[in-house]
């Protein structure tokens, strides 16, 4: 079918939704720590695909996603009952600031709009998931910890312009950053994207490392980069 990303053990479909299946949500699927969480919330779920490969890393966890665009919403829960795991997940319409669960979450997951200025898309539903007006980073912080337990992390993907005022947010906030990757597109690159673990619990030493996606032209990978989505990409 013309559209369907198909992953190993999952197929997305996506024409509905205004933001794609990119390498971004790929990363922190991969990357997010889900292997001892039992209730996972993905805020901005779009196509489902955070929340399928934590399901698919994860096979005890129950997952809610919540999207407030009806159309992503829809396709989401499509992906999901299409999936091995459906009876574990689910999805909500629903804005992170409005969502009222009734359970506390051990794990929340989101690569959540980041464009904060700028020239904004003619495409009402592309601009909503692109740019933080929807969602800043301290309603995101604050209304995580809201939704969090006690031992509860939060997962992030964000542009390594991001990492400043994600951190100082965080301070005043009292998270505990808990590790950092810096992801580097190619070897000879500077960082353009991070991956972030807060917490509300104090660690020690926080942990700190590098990813690079290529190592060398096109479709030339790391070996890091095969080995952390070679459980999804059809071609790792």
């Amino acid at each position: 079918m013309a559209g369907v990303f198909r992953f190993k053990e999952f197929e997305i479909e996506q024409d509905r939704c205004a933001m794609k299946i990119g390498t971004d949500g790929i990363l922190l699927g991969a990357w997010a720590n889900v292997s001892d969480r039992k209730r996972i919330l993905d805020v901005g779920t779009g196509t489902g695909l955070i929340a399928l490969m934590a399901a698919q890393r994860n096979g005890e966890a129950s997952l809610m996603g919540i999207e407030p665009d009806p159309d992503a919403a829809d396709q989401a829960r499509q992906n999901m009952e299409g999936s091995p795991w459906a009876g574990r997940l689910a999805v909500e319409n629903v804005r992170l600031q409005d969502w009222q669960p009734d359970i506390q979450y051990d794990c929340i997951l989101s690569n959540p709009p980041y464009f904060p200025t700028g020239i904004r898309s003619a495409d009402d539903r592309r601009a909503a998931a692109r740019h933080m007006d929807g969602l800043p980073l301290q309603a995101l912080l604050r209304h995580s910890e809201r939704l969090l337990d006690e031992s509860g992390m939060l997962s992030l993907i964000l542009p390594i312009d991001q990492r400043s005022p994600l951190l100082s947010l965080a301070e005043a906030d009292g998270w505990k950053l808990r590790r950092m990757v810096e992801v580097k597109p190619i070897a000879h690159k500077p960082p353009f994207r991070i991956l972030v673990e807060l917490g509300r619990q104090v660690l020690k030493e926080p942990d700190f490392q590098e990813l690079t996606i290529q190592s060398g032209g096109a479709n030339e990978y790391s070996e890091e980069f095969r080995t952390l989505t070679h459980p999804f990409y059809l071609f790792m």
